[in-house]
């Protein structure tokens, strides 16, 4: 029993950890918005800008139905929309990934 109440209180390695990353870390955040009507869609936190990662990133308006401007995104990052928003889809095309964003909470264009 001594045993197994040892082994449970052991830390965990996390998949960062299994990969040979540090502990998730804050390198920032940028914003996707609007070109056309600057809302803001897409908050794109950094977690890890050291790693040799490059992807490019636009999000669809749900305001207006323009684009963000296209983002290049190096190292390890996590997406999430911004206030009343969510994320409906995400569609690799041509190697950009394009976030398709809606309001939470509207229905027929009214709330």
């Amino acid at each position: 029993m001594d045993a197994l109440l040892q082994q449970a209180t052991q830390p965990i390695e996390t998949a960062s950890e299994k990969a040979g990353l540090t502990p998730i870390k804050d390198d920032g955040h940028i914003l996707l918005k609007c070109s056309n009507c600057d809302k803001e869609l897409i908050d794109i936190w950094l977690t890890h800008t050291e790693m040799p990662i490059k992807t490019k990133i636009a999000a669809v308006c749900c305001f207006c139905g323009d684009k963000s401007f296209q983002k290049e995104i190096k190292g390890v990052y996590h997406l999430s929309a911004c206030k009343n928003l969510s994320i409906n889809n995400i569609i690799n095309d041509n190697e950009v990934f394009i976030i398709q964003t809606s309001q939470i909470g509207v229905k027929n264009g009214t709330y």
